[in-house]
């Protein structure tokens, strides 16, 4: 399989990624079920319980049997909007073939010059880092490799690309939820990197998506200035033995599909993002003139948050509904206890 045709089932299947999740091992089921007679490949369910966090069964996903489950959720209550992140991984300790979902990043920046002056960049506003807004390629490349793979050794970029079809469905996940007043905006995007783990060389494949919304000009002591409420997020990395990545997307298409986030576990997740929002705003008060302007409408973006994150989830079962099962070289299964097919 090209890197091309790799790039397009992997973009078409991180729909399944939950949109800004991040402790106790993940259970395994003892259930297997088969890719079928084409695939020859034996699945098995992993699902993790957030025992520290809400409780409960946080997710699950199918992967190939033999693979090991790691990671789990880090809570972050200084931050309202996000105060869970999720760091997953599955790997074959064979093969060191590797599927992970990274932890979402959240940003603010605004230009008013005042602010900036008393939370410079680098600082955190609200729970979120300071950081003026970057193209996805070039955030993949300044802050997710550096942050997730800084100490792997001879990383080299081979190769990077937009990836404008997640840009659209994440644009449409978020259509209709974005504050009156501010503008949204995504950009979806790939690199590809090489680099050395225990002797062996490695490929990897990150994908991900750059969402933002801006507000219009708000007036305040430094005269107009806007705000800008950005991420990064549907970040997943798909690890081979170099020259075996293409060979694999079958595999990392799986597990990105099949990825699950508990309705009931979200539900939660939901009620503590309003109360922590609302004991923000309260606590906010007295920061500024930033702060009382963003005050106004950090209710609104919480919202758009949460809506943002349900539609992403529809989003994606109507991809995964149409999507031709043929292009994905694997047969059709059910997942052990659940009512939906992968």
């Amino acid at each position: 399989m090209s890197a091309r045709t790799l790039t397009g089932a992997l973009s078409l299947a991180l729909f399944a990624v939950l949109c800004s999740c991040g402790s106790r091992a993940p259970s395994q089921s003892s259930g297997a079920a088969s890719g079928g007679a084409g695939s020859g490949l034996l699945v098995k369910t992993f699902s993790y319980v957030d025992q520290q966090g809400l409780g409960g069964r946080a997710m699950q996903v199918l992967g190939p049997a033999g693979w090991i489950f790691e990671g789990g959720i880090q809570w972050v209550l200084n931050n309202p909007s996000q105060p869970a992140r999720a760091n997953f991984r599955l790997r074959d300790p064979d093969s060191g073939r590797q599927w992970e979902l990274l932890p979402a990043e959240m940003f603010f920046w605004t230009t008013d010059r005042m602010a900036l002056a008393q939370f410079p960049p680098g600082s955190l506003y609200l729970g979120s880092e300071v950081q003026p807004p970057l193209g996805i390629k070039d955030a993949l490349k300044k802050i997710v490799l550096p942050r997730r793979r800084g100490e792997a050794a001879g990383l080299r970029l081979i190769s990077e690309a937009g990836a404008p079809r997640l840009a659209e469905s994440a644009q449409a996940a978020a259509a209709g939820a974005t504050p009156q007043g501010w503008g949204y905006r995504a950009e979806g995007g790939r690199i590809r990197i090489e680099y050395t783990l225990a002797g062996q060389p490695f490929e990897e494949e990150i994908f991900g998506v750059a969402q933002m919304i801006q507000s219009g000009p708000m007036p305040g002591l430094s005269g107009f200035t806007t705000i800008t409420i950005w991420n990064l997020d549907y970040l997943v990395a798909c690890r081979a033995p170099k020259g075996r990545l293409d060979g694999s997307a079958a595999v990392f298409e799986l597990i990105t599909r099949s990825f699950r986030v508990d309705k009931q576990w979200y539900a939660r997740y939901q009620q503590l993002v309003q109360y922590l929002t609302q004991n923000q705003i309260r606590q906010i008060q007295n920061i500024g003139e930033l702060s009382r302007r963003l005050s106004r409408t950090q209710e609104e973006i919480s919202d758009m948050i949460m809506e943002g994150y349900e539609r992403c989830q529809q989003t994606y079962d109507r991809i995964a509904e149409n999507f031709s099962r043929a292009t994905r070289g694997v047969d059709a299964y059910g997942v052990p206890n659940e009512d939906y097919p992968v």
